[in-house]
Parts: structure tokens; C-alpha cells; sequence
């Protein structure tokens, strides 16, 4: 998609973090369903998307799986900076 394509991925990532890879997942269930099925997308099925995906966002903060240490951080900028 180009440059705006990389603007929604940033934005996307920003906003909800990891989570945001569950959106392309949804989309892709979405497909396969509609091959499968030949049903049609509603309003409650993209709810449920942006339901899954901010409470996905609410968990993994939670966790703390993914933050950094920011003491490491510092540590290593220092090391490389000389």
C-alpha cells in the first residue's frame, strides 16, 4: 500500500500496540467465512474485531510482556555512545 499503508500501520501500532496484528487475522477469518458460508459481514462482526481488539491491547499492557527496562536501555546507549 505504499507510504499510507506504512502512516495506518504506525498509527495502528501506536494507539494499540501488538494488538493491532489481530485486525489482518480478523479480515482473514473474515474470508475464509465468506467463502465458506457465502454469509454477510454485519456491524456486530467488526464489533466484535475492535472488541477483541482493544481488550487484546488492555490485556497484553497488562502483562507487561513487552516492556522494556529502562535502566538496560540506558545502560546500553551509554556503552554504545562510548
Amino acid at each position: 500500500m505504499g507510504i499510507v499503508g506504512a502512516v495506518l500501520a504506525g498509527y495502528s501500532l501506536f494507539f494499540v500496540g501488538l494488538a493491532a496484528y489481530l485486525v489482518p487475522v480478523a479480515v482473514t477469518w473474515f474470508g475464509v467465512c465468506k467463502l465458506h458460508s457465502k454469509t454477510r459481514l454485519t456491524r456486530i462482526g467488526w464489533m466484535g474485531v475492535a472488541v477483541l481488539t482493544v481488550s487484546a491491547a488492555a490485556l497484553l499492557q497488562t502483562l507487561g510482556l513487552f516492556e522494556q527496562n529502562v535502566e538496560v536501555t540506558r545502560a546500553v546507549a551509554a556503552w554504545w555512545a562510548g
